[in-house]
This record gives structure tokens, sequence and C-alpha cells, in this order.
């Protein structure tokens, strides 16, 4: 006889329930839990605080002529969110309110993930394939505020039409397709197979496929001429010959490196052990292990007990029929199903590489991992399915006890990364606060057309996140309101090492390139020597110095200490941020 309690637990609208709370929660300890210590990095630095500083007027104007004009690397919709999102994030919450605007973002996402698998397949194999998909760890900037506000609004559009297309709602799903196209790239092309997660495996497949991809091609053609029109810089530069080499590349090696990072993870993960991820690893693989294995095969089937895969016996006869049993059972729908889904998985995750030309598979720290951002969908679908595929065929106590084991280590180890990366982030943003909190305290009087450079060699890095690395010349003008005649402001340059034996000199006037100093493209320049301030960061502080740099044996006498400028000028909203211990 079925309980009251036993009919609740398989009951659907208790099974969404507990899915979701516990990919709400996942997402919360993986990626936010510390977001209260995190700060602004790298594109944030361009982005977030021209936005939370916009009226509404000057948002939507902003939005308006982004879309209209194909602005932001023919990507219109990408910055258009992030400024939407960071705005309005900051007015319920401050900077911690956009994180948790990143953090509903990200949450929504898993939810959605886990609702597409359970429509295709079962609830068993969508808890499997979202708890992969929350804590996907070959990209490891779900948490970087650029990426949470623009790169997973493409993917929640992704998931979006992909719903719809299962639906049958196929106008609504080329629309919502091409949005998130406008807004990030690479999820595109994974959304080629959509056919093959709703349409039956039979003679109608080819024709399907074929439309859907005429569709997504005329789509994407239109978009490419329209990015053409414009001037953008990334599709002018492409080359046919170098793009489809790239293509290819990045479509082996990133399947491989996407796989592979669930190990080199956890490698890392343990590498970082103390009692605080240990604990959390020890919970977590208990909770996860006995979530998986009582949800790992339908306990509604009759058969559930049943040994699908008797053992070997020492006979011949024994080993043929065991081997006519697998042939037999590769053709039972609750396995073959599955297997047909692992290779849908395997196909979105090689599509999710051919237009990753920005960054390689094998760079794994950092922004930089946002070249397999994509790759999460199919990465994910493949490990849920096979996993499946495993649990259905081999059912088997001692087997279906294996594999949740694996997982649940797999998906524990996970979150401890998920640890790591926040407490980077977490150091990053204190190492951000001290330099700039000392670096402001020695040079008061820059002002017009002054170039602060810092000798790098001594100063803190972090891992997973850039702390002040190439957008450092666009943050004084974030925190201090420069008056409007000052061209150009004064700008900060880290240097690289080794790079007095890069400086050039041209018409009595030092270069400031990317041969010298991490930069935008904007902020590269030709300035006086006595314009110049140099800080030396050697033993952990920052020092000025004052003494002339020699260039091919000339000496060049840097500025000269002078009267405060600084800090008569007026703050802007991030000042206290940044530098919370000095009274704007």
């Amino acid at each position: 006889m079925v309980t009251a309690a036993a009919k609740v637990y398989r009951s659907k609208s208790f099974q969404i329930l507990t899915a979701i709370s516990l990919l709400v929660i996942v997402v919360w300890i993986a990626r936010f839990q510390h977001s209260s210590e995190f700060g602004l990095y790298e594109d944030d630095w361009t982005i977030i605080p021209k936005a939370i500083d916009m009226s509404l007027k000057e948002l939507t104007d902003f939005v308006s002529d982004y879309v209209t004009h194909f602005r932001g690397q023919g990507r219109p919709l990408h910055h258009s969110f992030i400024y939407l999102l960071s705005n309005l994030g900051w007015n319920l919450g401050g900077l911690q309110g956009i994180y948790i605007l990143g953090f509903v973002i990200v949450s929504f996402n898993a939810i959605l993930f886990y609702l597409l698998l359970r429509r295709i397949h079962s609830h068993q194999l969508a808890i499997v394939g979202a708890l992969a998909f929350a804590l996907y760890s070959a990209d490891s900037t779900q948490a970087f505020l650029t990426h949470a506000l623009g790169l997973q609004t493409a993917l929640t559009l992704f998931l979006l039409a992909s719903h719809s297309y299962i639906s049958r709602k196929y106008v609504l799903s080329y629309i919502l397709i091409l949005v998130s196209l406008l807004t990030y790239e690479t999820p595109y092309l994974v959304f080629l197979a959509a056919p093959l997660l709703s349409h039956p495996w039979d003679k109608g497949l080819p024709k399907a496929m074929a439309r859907h991809f005429l569709i997504l091609t005329v789509l994407f053609i239109g978009v490419y001429f329209v990015r053409l029109a414009v001037g953008d810089p990334n599709t002018v530069s492409l080359g046919i010959a170098g793009s489809l080499s790239t293509s290819i590349r990045h479509m082996v090696q990133g399947p491989i490196w996407s796989l592979g990072a669930y190990l080199y993870r956890s490698i890392q993960t343990y590498q970082s052990l103390d009692i605080g991820i240990t604990v959390l690893i020890g919970l977590s693989f208990t909770v996860l292990f006995l979530i998986l294995y009582h949800w790992a095969i339908d306990r509604s089937d009759n058969e559930a007990s049943v040994v699908a895969v008797e053992y070997y016996q020492l006979s011949k006869d024994a080993g043929e029929k065991t081997g006519r049993k697998l042939l037999s059972l590769m053709n039972e729908d609750r396995v073959r199903t599955p297997l047909k889904l692992a290779a849908v998985g395997a196909a979105m995750l090689v599509l999710a590489y051919p237009i990753t030309f920005t960054t390689e598979p094998y760079l794994i720290y950092g922004r930089v991992t946002r070249n397999h951002f994509a790759a999460v969908v199919g990465n994910s679908l493949l490990i849920a399915a096979t996993w499946m595929a495993f649990v259905e065929a081999f059912r088997n106590e001692w087997f279906r006890l294996i594999g949740s084991f694996v997982l649940a280590i797999s998906f524990a180890s996970m979150l401890g990364f998920g640890q790591v990366v926040q407490r980077d982030y977490a150091q990053g943003w204190a190492i951000q606060r001290e330099f700039w909190g000392e670096l402001l305290e020695i040079i008061p009087d820059a002002g017009e057309g002054t170039a602060v450079i810092v000798d790098s060699s001594g100063m803190k890095e972090s891992v997973h996140i850039g702390a002040n690395v190439w957008n450092m010349p666009r943050v004084l003008e974030r925190i201090i309101e420069f008056p409007e005649h000052w061209n150009p402001p004064p700008s900060v340059y880290k240097m690289y090492g080794g790079w007095l034996d890069y400086l050039q000199e041209a018409n009595g006037t030092i270069v400031l390139d990317h041969l010298v100093a991490l930069t935008p493209r904007d902020h590269v320049r030709e300035v006086s020597s006595v314009d110049m301030i140099l800080i030396i960061t050697d033993g952990g502080g920052v020092a000025r110095q004052n003494s002339p740099i020699v260039l091919d044996g000339e000496e060049y006498p840097l500025r000269t200490p002078s009267d405060p400028v600084l800090p008569a000028l007026e703050k802007k909203t991030l000042y206290s941020i940044l530098i919370p211990s000095t009274t704007p």
C-alpha cells in the first residue's frame, strides 16, 4: 500500500518545488554566498559606474541609441541589459543589490534547464542535469557582474527559446533566439540541436532539421551583414580561413577542456582545502548522495528492483547470454532514450565552440573562461543522460550506489570550488581597495594630463578574476568628478614587467601603449615625462619615486610633487565604496 507521504514524495509539484529549492541553494552557495565582499572587476569598471549614476531618461536614451545604432560590437542588447540591470540593482540595494540580481538570473537559468530536461525526459534526469548545470566549472565567471547581467541573460533567452520550440511555438522560439544572438552569440549555434530534443527520431526528422538550419542560417547571415554595415571591428577583422581553422580547433579542444574541468577543478579544490571547505564538501556530499541515490530511477516502475544485467558466470554460455542481454538492453526505450539524449548533449557541446574566437579553451582562469560559457548546456545534458542510461541499464543496487557516489563527490567538489572562486573575488576586491586607498594618499597633486605609471613587480594579484589590470586607467575618472576641460584627465597605468626596456620616446614625449602597459585602446597616449608620476610597489606597499627615469642613457625628470588637487574635487558614487576610509 502506498502511504500518503509516499504519494506526496512522488507528486510532480513536490518534486519540482524540491528541485527548485535545491538549485537556488546550490547556486547561492557555489556562486554568491560571499557576494557582500565582492566589488567591481575588469569590464565592470567600464560599464557599471556609469550605469548607476544615470537618470531614467539618460538610461532609456542610452539603450535606445545602443539598439537603433547597433552598438556594442554587434551585441546591442549585451550592454543594454547590463546598464538596465545595474541601475535597477543599485537603486534596490547598492552594489549588493546588483549582485542579488545576478544571483536571480543565474538561479533562474538553472531552474529553466531543470524544467526543460523534465519536459523532454524525467525528473530523475532533470535533477542531475540541473545540478551539473548549476555547478558547471569550466566557466568560472557566473558571479562576474558583466557576465551575470550580460552573458547569462543570453543563456536565459536561449533556454526560453528552447522551451518555446518544444512547445511548438516556433515563431516565438526564433524571436527569442534572435534576441539571444543580439545579446551574446555563442549559445546561438547550440540551438541548432533543438529539433533533436522535441521531434521524433523518424523519417521526418531530417526535414525538420533542414528547415530549422535554414531559418537559423538566414537570421545569422542577416545579423552578420548588419554588423558589417555598422563597421563592427570584430566582424570586419575575421578572415574566412583563419576563422574556419579556429572554429575547428575549438570544437575539438573545447569539449575536452569543458568535460575535463570537473576533474581539474576538483584537484584545484583539494589543493585549497581548509576546515570550512572540507566541512562544506562533507555535508554537501551527504545530501547530494542521498538525493541522487533515492532519485536515481523512477520508483513508480514496478520493475525497479529487477537486475537488468546479470553477473558474469564462468561458463561460455553464461557469457554469451550476458552479451545478448546487453545488446537487447540497448534497444529498450528506458536505455535508448537517454543514450539519444547523450548524443544530443555531445552535439550541443561541440556546437558551443565554432564562434568562440576571442579566447582559447585551454585558458582556465578568470574572465577568459567565458570561452566555455555556452558549453554548459551540452555538458550538463551529456552528463545527466549518460548517468541516466547507466542507472536504467544496471538496475542493481550496487551499480546505483556507485553511480550516485561518483556524481555526489564530483558535485560536492564543484561546490567547494565555487567557494575557492568566491574567496578569490573577495580577495581581488580587497586588493583593489588597499591599493587605491594607499595610492590616492601619495598622488594628491595628479591633475590634467597626469599619467600615473605603476611598476607592478610588487603588486598583489588575484587568480580567478582580474584585480587592478587592464581597466585601471579608467578607475580614477569613475570615482572622481574631473573638470570637463581637463583633456585628458589623470589616469593610472599598470606597467608590464621590464617596462623600461620597451618604453619609447617620440618627439620628446613618452609613449604609453600596449607594449609597456595594460590599457584600453582609448587610453593609449603620449605624455611628457614631467607629467608622469612613477609608483613603486616593491615590499607590498606603494611609494612614489621622484628621481628621473633613464631611457637609452638619457634622464627624463618626473612630475615634481605640488599642491593637492584631487582632494578638492567632487567624489562620485563609487568613491566611498572603493575608498571607505576616506571622507569625501
